[in-house]
């Protein structure tokens, strides 16, 4: 409903490049932070974090890595907005590509270290109440990230639109001023022997989705302004999320199960043997079961989207067709999506 209300926005209508960014950058509420609450949750459920010193280093390394990859995807995903948006328009406007850079790195920046200190707080406080956060932390990362990020993006990008007439200058010096502090976030990153791993060789999957969502961000830039499809918009969030969201649970999960039931290099007796199509869904294990509750979940998410969506769609004419679509779209997507931690 967010980017239904700012795709009329003057900063949406003039630079559409913006579109590209949306997936992209709620794109790392799955790549960043979720990554975050699975880390830290089965961190918790291992017992890593029982001794306050480890606890806090374990913390504190983890959200400076966070903020690392963050401003870098951020940077990355404007680049691939401007390419993107300058390959099938053939024009290129300098204040737009360095009003999207510094849109996207301070978004990424502001809304990665907001829902870092919330995942940290609900984890932490899960702890203490004896709640296993892997049902908890998770969620409320998915819950916020895609709100927050959209939100803080298109304030700031429809903030800096305004000060490029008079105050050409701002853009920039916000772009350089996060930039500016990535070696900070590194030096306190690389103290800590978890985070430092990751810090080198973690990049490749953070980049590639990156570049996935920056092409489905030109997909969802052309519906935009193709007039067949006017409302279209106010699914993609949901299409994006509601896989990204419940997966992320059962991703969570199978990690801190992994954790506890063997040792790296090797799977649990009922994870072998040869996959087939459905294993998921067919088992009677425990990851087996909590993936039918997820399936089943998302029924209800449906309904209740479905109300409000169809409330809200501007496709009046359309929307029994929108949402057959759309429900068949986000059952074979989390169907895909659930099977794939198996296949890691």
């Amino acid at each position: 409903m967010v980017l239904d209300i700012v795709q009329h926005w003057e900063v949406f209508r003039n630079i559409t490049e913006v579109f590209i960014l949306v997936p992209a950058l709620l794109g790392l509420k799955g790549n960043l932070e979720m990554t975050l609450a699975s880390r830290l949750s089965t961190a918790v459920n291992i017992g890593k974090m029982d001794s306050p010193i480890e606890k806090w280093n374990l913390i504190i390394g983890n959200l400076a890595l966070k903020q690392v990859q963050a401003t870098v995807v951020g940077f990355l995903a404007a680049v691939a907005a401007v390419i993107l948006g300058w390959i099938p328009e053939g024009k290129y406007h300098l204040n737009h590509s360095v009003l999207l850079c510094s849109s996207s790195v301070a978004t990424a920046f502001i809304a990665s270290l907001l829902q870092g200190i919330i995942m940290v707080g609900v984890i932490v406080g899960s702890k203490k109440t004896g709640i296993n956060p892997d049902n908890v932390a998770t969620p409320i990362a998915a819950s916020f990230g895609d709100l927050i990020t959209l939100a803080i993006l298109a304030w700031i990008s429809q903030g800096l639109y305004d000060c490029l007439e008079n105050y050409y200058y701002i853009s920039p010096l916000v772009g350089a001023f996060f930039l500016a502090l990535t070696p900070m976030w590194i030096i306190i990153a690389a103290k800590h022997p978890a985070t430092r791993i990751v810090l080198h060789s973690g990049w490749e999957p953070v980049i590639t989705a990156m570049v996935i969502s920056s092409i489905g961000g030109l997909i969802l830039d052309t519906t935009v302004s193709d007039p067949n499809l006017v409302g279209i918009v106010v699914y993609t969030p949901v299409i994006n999320g509601i896989g990204g969201n419940l997966v992320a649970i059962q991703a969570s999960r199978i990690s801190t199960y992994l954790h506890l039931h063997s040792v790296p290099g090797e799977l649990p007796e009922e994870a072998k043997g040869c996959y087939y199509p459905c294993r998921t869904f067919c088992g009677t294990g425990v990851n087996n079961k909590s993936a039918q509750v997820l399936l089943l979940l998302l029924f209800y998410r449906y309904l209740s989207y479905y109300g409000l969506l169809t409330g809200w769609c501007t496709t009046s004419g359309k929307k029994g067709k929108i949402q057959t679509v759309f429900l068949f779209l986000i059952l074979l997507h989390l169907e895909i999506f659930l099977e794939l931690p198996y296949l890691q």
